[in-house]
């Protein structure tokens, strides 16, 4: 009696595990699977350093499984509250951490990049380079918005912002960006003229 678990809300799944239902694994595989990708790319860019990425990765989707079967209820929003797991985890690391990040520590998706314009591709990358270089809060934001999607109130939800509040942060992510990168686009741009 195998059910096609892709059928299923989120609630749906995490109802399975919280009864501890025989299919209770095979559920949550079916919501790690569906939220690994969002989940890992937060972290990745949220992280000062991706040495211990793979290590918060895994341990958020621990503690979410650790924490609906211990309270033994379906969250809300079940992402939003693995998101705020993974902040927490993230803000963490970076706090007790303080490291200092260069950027040839740092690795990128290719698949994201496919069918970019050399010019494109290169300032992508040093727009993700230089997101270690802004404000955390203003980061959080901007991640969730221009990689993970987000609109303003899911972003609001997540983080514990008002909408107002993740738009004003979004505009001073670009603007500190700006900043950072003006030197560089000025110097692609006489380069591709």
């Amino acid at each position: 009696m195998n059910k096609d678990f892709t059928k299923f809300s989120n609630n749906e799944l995490l109802k399975f595990i919280i009864k501890k239902d025989k299919r209770a694994n095979l559920a949550f595989s079916e919501f790690y699977d569906r939220h690994q990708k969002d989940v890992r790319t937060y972290c990745k860019y949220l992280l000062e350093s991706n040495s211990f990425l793979e290590d918060i990765f895994q341990e958020t989707f621990f503690d979410f499984y650790k924490n609906i079967v211990n309270n033994n209820e379906v969250p809300e929003n079940a992402v939003g509250y693995l998101l705020r797991i993974a902040r927490y985890k993230c803000l963490k690391y970076n706090r007790d951490k303080k490291v200092n990040v260069s950027f040839d520590d740092i690795s990128f998706d290719k698949e994201s990049n496919d069918g970019l314009k050399y010019e494109d591709e290169e300032l992508l990358e040093l727009i993700k380079k230089s997101l270690v270089l802004i404000d955390e809060q203003y980061r959080e934001v901007f991640i969730l918005k221009e990689f993970n999607g987000y609109t303003h109130e899911k972003i609001a939800e997540i983080i514990g912002i008002t909408v107002a509040n993740s738009k004003i942060r979004l505009f001073r992510a670009n603007k500190e960006l700006n900043k950072i990168l003006e030197p560089y686009i000025k110097d692609i741009k006489k380069n591709y003229e």
